[in-house]
């Protein structure tokens, strides 16, 4: 799903995520580095009050998220600086520590997580009081748990993104596979049954992560 930077993105409010333990996955391919623009945010109504994935400065794509004792902390995970080209980032978080992955790898760890951040105003292709996404994003995925690095990389699959059904996530939005690639919602293929409301017509495209054709109806 492409966003244009300047007014589309996804909703979905509270997905059932909490502060104890929890996963992030996304797919995303930055188009624009100089804005700062977020790829998610679990608390768009807020200001640093949540966990947010932000472009730039490049080539890092960084993750925002709210401190013990206040304010922020951010974490980097490296990303190709190049447009056009798709990185795998998951965040997850236990109690007050926080990783980071890029490509099934370790980008940071860090122990300072608020364990009372919000977790209730998901936002995809917005964040941080309406900073738009330039890019597209596809295999954006919640889980209730900490997912281990073994399982981090069975999602990145070596660059071809796997089928997350065995991980059991709390809410799966494929981006438009499951949805005919039209329409202003995306169903969650998840436990959840959280889908996702699109507002002003993100462009369902098919240039995403090199995957599977016949998983994914594609010749």
């Amino acid at each position: 799903l492409d966003f244009n930077g300047t007014d589309e993105y996804g909703d979905l409010g509270d997905v059932g995520l909490t502060t104890s333990a929890g996963t992030i996955s996304l797919w995303v391919n930055v188009q624009e580095w100089g804005n700062y623009d977020n790829a998610f945010d679990t608390d768009n109504t807020g200001y640093n009050d949540g966990i947010r994935l932000e472009a730039g400065p490049t080539p890092y794509l960084r993750v925002y998220y709210a401190a013990d004792g206040g304010g922020y902390s951010t974490g980097s995970c490296v990303a190709s600086a190049a447009d056009n080209l798709w990185a795998h980032i998951v965040i997850t978080w236990s109690g007050s520590t926080i990783k980071g992955y890029t490509n099934g790898i370790e980008s940071f760890s860090a122990t300072d997580l608020s364990t009372s951040f919000v977790t209730n105003a998901l936002t995809f292709g917005v964040g941080f009081t309406n900073r738009y996404f330039e890019g597209s994003i596809d295999e954006f995925a919640v889980f209730s748990t900490a997912l281990t690095s073994a399982q981090i990389n069975t999602i990145f699959n070596g660059g071809v993104p796997a089928d997350l059904t065995s991980l059991s996530p709390l809410g799966w939005w494929r981006m438009g596979e499951d949805d005919s690639g039209a329409g202003s919602t995306i169903t969650d293929m998840g436990s959840g049954n959280n889908d996702a409301t699109l507002y002003n017509t993100p462009t369902y495209v098919r240039t995403t992560p090199i995957e599977n054709a016949t998983y994914n109806y594609r010749s």
